[in-house]
């Protein structure tokens, strides 16, 4: 009985990680064949320069929130009031209870979007910015989600050319950061 038990528990998680696996393409949100309302997470862009992106829509197609990197991973929590979702040049999204760590808590981390606790631990935290290269600047924010609603997004010291400081408080869900370099817990 206890074997049983056991196996058909194991039947039943990989259901549920199948059932949030998703690779580029669009995806129906809560319909059959599509997507569950969740976070997700993928480990970032596919081999190569694309840029990993992906959109969340509403029912009629109007855009709700969009978001594309080209290095570290990233969450998106995509809501029940969600019409559809689309990625592209993305590594797979999976059910982000479902996954590893993709950083230790305290210990230096990169560009990409990361869970408060999970992978980062609470503290101030540096980096070097985008050391003065020319380009895209450094750019992160301390977020109550992974929405990628402006509405996620905690109020932040501006953001000026060179070395980057923040601290990031236990009560924020997220910290994500695209072209700062490693940032390294100094308090």
């Amino acid at each position: 009985m206890l074997r049983r038990s056991l196996v058909l528990l194991g039947l039943l998680v990989a259901a549920v990680a199948l059932a949030g696996c998703m690779g580029s393409g669009t995806y129906t949100v809560g319909q059959p064949g599509g997507v569950a309302p969740g976070l997700y997470r993928t480990a970032g862009s596919q081999a190569g320069p694309a840029t990993c992106g992906w959109e969340r829509r509403d029912p009629s197609g109007g855009l709700v929130a969009q978001f594309g990197s080209m290095g570290g991973p990233q969450y998106v929590q995509i809501e029940p009031t969600d019409g559809s979702f689309f990625s592209h040049f993305c590594q797979e999204w999976l059910v982000a209870s479902l996954v590893a760590p993709q950083a230790t808590p305290g210990q230096p981390f990169g560009q990409g979007d990361f869970r408060v606790g999970y992978e980062v631990a609470p503290g101030t935290y540096t980096s070097p910015g985008n050391g003065g290269l020319p380009g895209p600047g450094c750019y992160w924010n301390r977020v109550s989600g992974f929405s990628h609603e402006v509405s996620d997004n905690l109020p932040s010291d501006p953001r000026l050319p060179g070395t980057q400081t923040v601290k990031i408080l236990t009560t924020d869900f997220g910290f994500t950061s695209t072209n700062c370099g490693t940032w390294t817990k100094v308090g």
